[in-house]
C-alpha cells in the first residue's frame, strides 16, 4: 500500500512540476498562465539571472529555465494542489507554500517576475542534481540573489543531501 501511495505521489508531483514548464504557457488542464521566458522577468533581476546562467555554463552546467512568471490563478492552483497532496498522502509534499509568490510580480500590468525556476539539463542522478543546485546556490549568492536551496529542509531526500526543498528557485527580495 505504501509503495502505491508513493508511486501516486511521484507521478502527480512530476505532472504538476513539469506542467509549469510546458510551452505554450496556457495549458488546458491547469488553470491560469505561466511562462518560461526570461523576457517575463523584472529587468534588473533578468540581468542577474542571465549572468547566473552564463556562470553556470562556465562551470560546465547546462541550465533549463522551467518557470519565470505565473499569474495569481496558477499560483493559487499550485498552492491548493500542495494542500490536497498533504491531505491525500499525509506527507508534506511541497509544490508551493504560498498563494502569493515572487513569480507573480507585475509592472504596469505586464509580467515582471522576481523569481525563476532553473533546472539542470539531462541530469538524472540525485547526487549530480544536488551538486548542480549547490553550485547554483553559491553562484546566485555571489550575484546578491537568494535560492530555494536554503529553504527549510522538510523531506528525507532534502535532509539527506542538506539542500532546501525548492533548490531550483532563484529569487530576489529587492524587486520593484
Amino acid at each position: 500500500m505504501k509503495n502505491k501511495t508513493l508511486l501516486k505521489i511521484s507521478l502527480f508531483t512530476i505532472l504538476v512540476c513539469s506542467c509549469t514548464a510546458f510551452k505554450p504557457a496556457k495549458e488546458k488542464f491547469m488553470p491560469g498562465y505561466s511562462s518560461n521566458s526570461l523576457e517575463d522577468l523584472n529587468k534588473p533581476f533578468k540581468k542577474k539571472v542571465e549572468k547566473l546562467i552564463v556562470n553556470m555554463q562556465k562551470r560546465g552546467y547546462n541550465v533549463d529555465v522551467s518557470q519565470t512568471f505565473r499569474d495569481y490563478e496558477r499560483q493559487e492552483y499550485l498552492f491548493e494542489t500542495s494542500l490536497k497532496l498533504k491531505k491525500l498522502t499525509g506527507q508534506d509534499i511541497k509544490v508551493t507554500t504560498t498563494k502569493r509568490s515572487h513569480h507573480n510580480h507585475t509592472h504596469n500590468g505586464m509580467p515582471a517576475s522576481c523569481a525563476v525556476d532553473l533546472r539542470p539539463v539531462l541530469t538524472y542522478l540525485p547526487h549530480s542534481q544536488v551538486e548542480f543546485y549547490k553550485v547554483m546556490r553559491d553562484e546566485a549568492k555571489k550575484l546578491g540573489l537568494r535560492s530555494g536551496a536554503d529553504f527549510k529542509r522538510t523531506t528525507f531526500f532534502h535532509k539527506k543531501y542538506d539542500i532546501g526543498w525548492d533548490p531550483g528557485h532563484i529569487y530576489t527580495t529587492s524587486c520593484k
